[in-house]
């Protein structure tokens, strides 16, 4: 384990010590927080709810959200978005594991998120190894527009897909803690926005076609899409692609 884990883990361990139990006379609920933070299920998880640790503590959300903002400024845990924290000790954290508690995940739900949503484009298009650069951004598809969100952990945005073509993804990472584009789903949504207003995307990196983008696949994203205007367009920028990046078994 990393020295920084340790010492997170040790700071916990002495707060939980130093204090007595939390009853329902005791007004501070750090050593309770703190108590749940080292559980087994919570002290795998690089990120987490202030609704989980309630829970887990037995005490109001209120009281979770407080004594978690104590050990945020202790800067033993950060702050993502009102609601979500992180640990960015634990080998399981990265920017791509908080995406599915920005979808409503918790650890209670065992990571799955409330609402769909992946990984994708120029994200998982780097993940893939289809492109070398790595994208300033996490680029999640929704099928509801949301804001892009800024925290310290990594910068997020998000971009909307009719609900139909939200599909085409799988659990990816080392841990599996996210859910991911196949790699012919990442370069459809890419197709797919830059026919749109504005022409997101519309200039592309150059492609590894040694990767496993097929055209069956993507023929079927293309007749998932509602506007016939829209598919042919994908359909034509597919089909003037596809001879440079379609993979083919070597």
């Amino acid at each position: 384990m990393r020295q920084t884990d340790s010492r997170t883990r040790a700071e916990m361990s002495q707060m939980s010590d130093q204090h007595p139990r939390a009853t329902a006379a005791t007004v501070d609920p750090r050593p309770r927080i703190a108590d749940v933070l080292l559980l087994p299920q919570m002290s795998r998880a690089a990120v987490f709810t202030t609704g989980d640790v309630a829970t887990f503590a037995d005490v109001s959300t209120s009281s979770a959200n407080h004594a978690l903002a104590m050990l945020a400024a202790r800067g033993l845990i950060t702050p993502v978005v009102r609601g979500i924290w992180a640990r960015r000790e634990p080998p399981s954290f990265s920017p791509y594991a908080v995406v599915p508690f920005l979808l409503g995940a918790s650890v209670r739900s065992r990571g799955r998120p409330a609402t769909a949503g992946y990984v994708s484009l120029l994200s998982a298009l780097n993940l893939h190894g289809l492109i070398d650069p790595i994208p300033r951004t996490v680029k999640i598809v929704v099928d509801s527009q949301r804001p892009t969100l800024t925290p310290l952990v990594g910068t997020f945005s998000f971009h909307q897909l009719q609900p139909a073509l939200v599909t085409g993804y799988a659990p990816g990472g080392r841990l599996a803690n996210f859910d991911l584009a196949t790699p012919t789903k990442a370069l459809f949504d890419v197709l797919y926005l830059s026919t749109r207003r504005g022409r997101r995307f519309a200039h592309l990196p150059e492609l590894d076609r040694s990767r496993n983008v097929h055209d069956a696949e993507m023929q079927r994203y293309v007749s998932l899409v509602r506007s016939p205007s829209i598919r042919a367009a994908v359909k034509a920028r597919w089909e003037k692609m596809r001879p440079h990046v379609e993979h083919t078994k070597r």
